[in-house]
């Protein structure tokens, strides 16, 4: 549908504006409005794929016209259409100096006619934006180009052609990789492509402001930034990296509340150093996974990632095995740690090769699962351990996790050795580990099991001394403590991620169980 904001300070204005037409009849959304500009920009700073903007000029607060020249610093690009009384007609002609698109003269204003005008700017709309589109798309072609060795022919015509901000002094490429972006794909799921174009505006309000430099998209988690500066002062120039950095930040955690880590290359002259510096920016970027995340990560960072010659684990795992076998999961998470620390001795500068001690760690482990002859599998996001662990944007995460994984193995053991936990159950359990976060019943557990429910209910509470609706509910109250604790996920966002379709329901649930409500746990 065809989004479009109503700015208007007259609630029975609104009101019969959005009522006098079946606006859905034509898939249009006119369901948002504010009554002044300024709970506009809020409105629009959320909503930053507004098609059309239907606004008074005389309002209280933040007026029409500052409204309008807000808009045009905010790097989009919505139809604007202005409502005029009679007696302000002069400021009308000076919105259209500021790109409105049309008007509507409030005391002339008739259903048939209003429809008629909006459709036209929509239409309209639809056309610019097309243009923009593909415009768009080959500039972000040919900065692509940029980034790989290519022939350098007929390059200032390009770059004249595209309206590119770039002089080929003084380059400096920037690397951004989006920190937590798990949880951001989880929180935009089927919309990651808007995520993505919130990321690409709110850097262009800095560029826009500074009148240089370039953003390209490489994919939702990763932006490159290409920098000129025609100073011949390389203090000037590093202290304007540094505040166009700090700018980055602050736009992109207010506007879109992410955090990013950030590798920059050195400064260097001429077109044809964009490849280097790009694979130097990026290769900065990555050392996030060593390094930690939140961080700008410059040239001079990378020394202190040391190199080594060592760069396996086997022969240490002895004491971890033995941990394992005892079910001693303090003298576990010791191995572990110790591991830990000589895979910390191997840091490498290729990312990639941090990963193959990890690799055999993980495979010993699987090795000894295989060997004791139980039925334990890993869960199935496990399987593929290196996907997996790539998908981790630091070595703590990765450490972390592997930690759960043995913890996970050692539970598992312990109720299977002293509990007698029936293998019905344990199937039950994994099938509730995959699945809590989604809408199951006690029958689709029953389906996997291939129990009757009568049967297996008496089953799974004896072995478990829970019914399966409080077993279920532990599990995702856990769960959402865990991600009240280690995230930055709103309530709701959580809520929905644990398996519950109601924020209330959830709310009463969590303090019910854990003494507080979420929002009380979060604060602790």
């Amino acid at each position: 549908m065809y989004k479009i904001l109503l700015v208007e300070d007259e609630p029975i204005f609104r009101f019969a504006l959005k009522t006098l037409i079946e606006w859905e009849k034509y898939n249009i959304d006119m369901s948002l409005e504010a009554a002044n500009g300024k709970k506009a920009l809020d409105i629009i700073r959320d909503n930053m794929d507004i098609d059309v903007i239907i606004t008074d000029i005389n309002m209280p607060v933040m007026d029409g016209l500052k409204l309008i020249e807000e808009i045009n610093e905010m790097s989009i690009n919505p139809a604007i259409i202005v409502l005029s009384a009679y007696d302000d007609f002069h400021l009308v002609r000076q919105a259209f100096k500021y790109g409105v698109t049309d008007y509507i003269l409030k005391r002339e204003m008739e259903p048939e006619q209003v429809l008629e005008l909006v459709l036209n700017v929509i239409n309209k709309h639809n056309k610019v934006k097309k243009s923009h589109s593909q415009v768009k798309k080959d500039k972000n072609k040919f900065l692509k180009s940029f980034l790989s060795d290519r022939e350098n022919n007929d390059i200032e015509q390009e770059l004249y052609d595209y309206s590119i901000r770039l002089d080929s002094s003084n380059l400096t490429v920037f690397c951004i990789l989006v920190d937590n972006f798990r949880q951001i794909e989880t929180r935009y799921k089927d919309s990651i492509k808007d995520f993505e174009r919130s990321v690409v505006r709110a850097i262009d309000q800095v560029l826009n402001r500074l009148e240089f430099g370039e953003v390209l998209p490489m994919s939702s988690d990763e932006y490159i930034i290409i920098l000129s500066n025609k100073s011949n002062s390389m203090s000037k120039i590093n202290n304007q990296i540094n505040e166009i950095l700090e700018g980055i930040r602050h736009v992109l955690f207010n506007g879109v509340n992410i955090k990013t880590s950030i590798g920059i290359s050195d400064i260097k002259s001429g077109y044809d150093q964009i490849p280097f510096s790009y694979t130097q920016a990026k290769r900065n970027a990555q050392l996030r996974f060593l390094l930690g995340k939140g961080k700008n990560i410059f040239p001079k960072d990378s020394i202190y990632v040391k190199e080594s010659n060592r760069h396996s684990i086997i022969g240490e795992e002895k004491e971890l095995l033995k941990a394992l076998d005892k079910l001693n999961k303090e003298a576990a998470f010791q191995e572990l740690e110790r591991i830990y620390g000589i895979i910390s001795t191997f840091r490498i500068k290729k990312i990639n090769d941090i990963l193959a001690p990890y690799m055999e760690l993980f495979f010993l482990i699987s090795q000894y699962i295989n060997d004791i002859d139980t039925d334990y599998s890993l869960p199935n996001e496990k399987v593929d351990f290196y996907e997996h662990i790539k998908a981790y944007e630091t070595v703590d995460e990765v450490n972390t996790w592997i930690k759960s994984l043995v913890e996970d193995i050692i539970n598992y053991l312990q109720e299977g050795r002293y509990l007698g936990i029936s293998s019905s159950s344990k199937k039950a359990k994994q099938f509730i580990e995959n699945h809590y976060m989604e809408k199951i019943t006690f029958k689709n557990v029953c389906e996997h099991v291939h129990l009757s429910e009568a049967y297996f209910s008496k089953i799974f509470a004896k072995d478990l001394k829970l019914t399966f609706t409080e077993y279920l509910t532990k599990k995702r109250i856990e769960e959402a403590k865990t991600l009240l604790s280690d995230t930055d996920m709103k309530i709701y966002e959580i809520c929905y991620s644990v398996g519950y379709a109601n924020v209330e329901h959830f709310s009463r649930t969590f303090k019910k169980i854990v003494g507080m409500s979420p929002k009380q746990y979060k604060k602790s």
